[in-house]
């Protein structure tokens, strides 16, 4: 039942794994900038409580069918009227201005107001006592009395540095996740070995897993190198070119990925240490950039055999182009298909 939305995710999680530091950075810039920031005007707190002076509701029940009622029309709007606010009692009740929470199993309710201001926070739950109780009559709630003349208004705590910080983090994350999504559907990656010969079906494919870690030696390319797995890559990629069927035109060698950093410069070694250890193909095309606004060379569109280098993340655009490239060459050439990941 889950293997279709598995198959879905798994690229998504492999493409956007490369993104993990940057994603934390933001995840910490957002942390300190909510912990930092200051958490905004004061907001003050203020309560009465109504008691049920006859009724025939049971106790128990009170509390619930109170919040029900509290939240109705016939509760709100004398409020609103009252004080002249420029809201719905929709809006009013949306807002948590205005919450009546039971007292335990005692039958009474504490009304709760709650506003930037103190003096409408005062207001606010003098007139919804006043309202609650007396759509409590009309209604056949029974009869209630307010109790005291209620708590003064007194600031709310502010939310700790810590939970600030928490929350600012969440924020980033949330925000980083919702732009790699956005660019994942977009850019549509490729990921694996089959994605890219679903693109482009290929005679011969083989991926190729490099450590992200250079060795010691650099190659005589100037290039730094690499950990190649599987170690058969070089022979088997040997035994591909040497199927020709007597075709003598030459070897070309394309890259399709980005156009500069390690994932290119991981193509390039590939090809040469192939060169520096094979000398039938010394003399071969090298790797040619390829991407959705430039061309082929000719020199690769004539050749027989052509050996494409696809980098683990590529743009499907990118791949189909560079196919489309290839089909509507006159030399028509075999395709072996080379996909780069990276660890």
């Amino acid at each position: 039942m889950f293997d279709e939305p598995s198959a879905l995710l798994r690229p998504f999680l492999r493409w956007a794994r490369r993104y993990v530091v940057p994603l934390a950075i933001a995840v910490a810039v957002g942390a300190l900038i909510g912990a930092v920031l200051p958490s905004g005007e004061t907001l003050y707190r203020t309560s009465v409580v109504v008691i049920p002076t006859k009724t025939d509701i049971p106790l128990d029940n009170m509390g619930s069918i109170a919040q029900a009622a509290f939240q109705t029309d016939t509760v709100m709007l004398p409020v609103i009227r009252q004080l002249g606010l420029n809201v719905t009692p929709q809006q009013l009740v949306a807002s948590k201005q205005l919450t009546i929470q039971p007292v335990s199993t005692t039958g009474a309710l504490s009304i709760v107001a709650e506003s930037r201001d103190p003096k409408l926070a005062r207001d606010l739950v003098k007139a919804a006592a006043s309202s609650f109780i007396a759509a409590a009559g009309q209604k056949g709630l029974g009869t209630f009395a307010q109790f005291g003349g209620g708590v003064s208004p007194t600031a709310v705590p502010p939310p700790s540095f810590a939970i600030r910080g928490v929350a600012g983090a969440a924020v980033a994350f949330l925000l980083g996740l919702i732009v790699l999504v956005v660019v994942y559907v977009l850019t549509r990656p490729v990921m694996s070995k089959t994605e890219a010969q679903g693109v482009l079906p290929a005679r011969q494919a083989f991926g190729v897993k490099l450590s992200r870690r250079a060795t010691r030696t650099p190659s005589r390319h100037g290039s730094r190198g690499f950990r190649v797995q599987p170690s058969s890559f070089y022979d088997g990629l040997r035994g591909a070119l040497a199927e020709r069927n007597g075709d003598s035109r030459p070897v070309g060698w394309i890259y399709v990925g980005p156009r500069r950093g390690r994932t290119r410069e991981q193509a390039m070694y590939l090809v040469a240490a192939l060169h520096d250890n094979d000398q039938e193909h010394a003399e071969t095309d090298g790797p040619v950039l390829v991407s959705a606004q430039e061309p082929l060379t000719g020199a690769v569109l004539h050749s027989g055999v052509v050996v494409m280098f696809v980098a683990a993340g590529v743009r499907r655009d990118d791949l189909v182009h560079a196919g489309e490239e290839l089909d509507a060459s006159p030399g028509k050439p075999e395709l072996i298909l080379v996909f780069v990941d990276t660890r």
